[in-house]
């Protein structure tokens, strides 16, 4: 039964006049694919955020396929060109410096033996693998969505991030010590 509270509601959210009946579904008054989609957002934040946080010795084995014209997507010019609509990425062996935002990710990632910082917004996201856990999101199904996340911004702080020690980052399965060392 409809409660006239929720009938005005409902009339106001689709438009109606309320001087003729108007058939309002739950569909009509919620969003449930933005509402998905942010919550996949979060679970790929969160998730990049708790690896963030392993120690170096963590074992990772995480795929995210991402949009490469995404406004925010920050890449070296060489890989946008090797790259021009999408690129996988591996964090497993030769990333460090994983900073998470709350509106995107920045990364260190070994290119050919060269090291590459790269800016990712979770809007740009369309798959996140965890190969360890056997998990998968498939965001590709929202890539259509004209929306960013609350407070979305291209120039959100990423800067408070702090720094990773060095002593301890993984590369190429050599753990550096050199901070250990007597000079």
């Amino acid at each position: 039964m409809w409660y006239p509270a929720a009938r005005q509601a409902a009339l106001c959210l689709a438009g109606c006049t309320g001087a003729f009946w108007c058939e309002v579904s739950m569909s009509d008054l919620v969003d449930y694919r933005r509402l998905v989609y942010a919550a996949m957002c979060s679970v790929v934040r969160e998730a990049l955020d708790f690896v963030s946080k392993l120690p170096s010795t963590g074992e990772v084995h995480v795929t995210i396929s991402f949009l490469t014209g995404c406004s925010g997507v920050v890449l070296p010019d060489y890989l946008r060109a090797q790259y021009p609509e999408n690129m996988t990425i591996v964090l497993q062996y030769q990333f460090r410096e994983l900073c998470v935002s709350d509106n995107y990710f920045r990364v260190i990632l070994s290119f050919k033996g060269k090291e590459e910082c790269i800016t990712v917004p979770f809007r740009a996201v369309v798959k996140y693998v965890d190969m360890l856990a056997n998990f998968s999101l498939d965001l590709e199904q929202y890539g259509n969505l004209e929306f960013g996340m609350d407070g979305d911004s291209d120039n959100d702080d990423i800067a408070e991030c702090p720094p990773t020690d060095t002593a301890h980052t993984v590369r190429d399965n050599i753990i550096f010590i050199d901070k250990f060392l007597k000079h």
